[in-house]
């Protein structure tokens, strides 16, 4: 299965890891593992995302709208 790292940053506030969490599950990502910090206000997450490269292209493309859904910088890219 492709997998792909989802990286975002920016300020927190509650709610954020579920946002994240349900554009990938409804764009058909699996979240396989995840890393979270929150330093002095700032909440950076990384999660690998598995799925097929549909579901990659759906989210590069949706990209943006995470981005102004949450107020986060998000980037993805492919994992080796």
């Amino acid at each position: 299965m492709p997998h792909a790292i989802l990286t975002a940053i920016g300020a927190d506030r509650p709610g954020l890891v579920d946002e994240v969490s349900q554009f990938i599950f409804d764009r058909g990502g699996n979240i396989e593992d995840s890393r979270m910090v929150n330093l002095r206000g700032q909440f950076a997450i990384m999660v690998l995302v598995g799925g097929a490269e549909e579901v990659f292209g759906r989210m590069r493309q949706e990209m943006p709208d995470l981005s102004r859904q949450t107020a986060l910088h998000a980037e993805l890219r492919e994992a080796q």
